[in-house]
């Protein structure tokens, strides 16, 4: 029974530790800075959605346009078309 309490205490000590490791850290703004993710207007990023067009996918969209405006790259977005005529028969 002493050696399982000693083996929760340790553990515990340690999670503690890690947990004010933790806390201690600076924390960054989520600012892009020269070492992270950058990218080139050369690259160019699809979105390909089932169906373009319905309201659905544009909030998803203006994300995936805001995080290009951020890495510097380019997007396009793409989609099938409904087709009336193939829902009739």
């Amino acid at each position: 029974m002493k050696k399982i309490l000693l083996v929760y205490l340790i553990l515990i000590g340690l999670f503690v530790i890690y947990v004010y490791q933790y806390q201690s850290e600076e924390t960054t703004d989520n600012q892009w800075s020269d070492r992270e993710l950058r990218g080139t207007i050369d690259e160019n990023y699809v979105m390909v959605t089932f169906q373009a067009g319905i309201d659905y996918w544009k909030r998803p969209l203006k994300g995936f346009e805001d995080a290009a405006e951020a890495l510097n790259v380019s997007v396009e977005y793409r989609g099938g078309q409904l087709n009336m005529m193939s829902m009739k028969k």
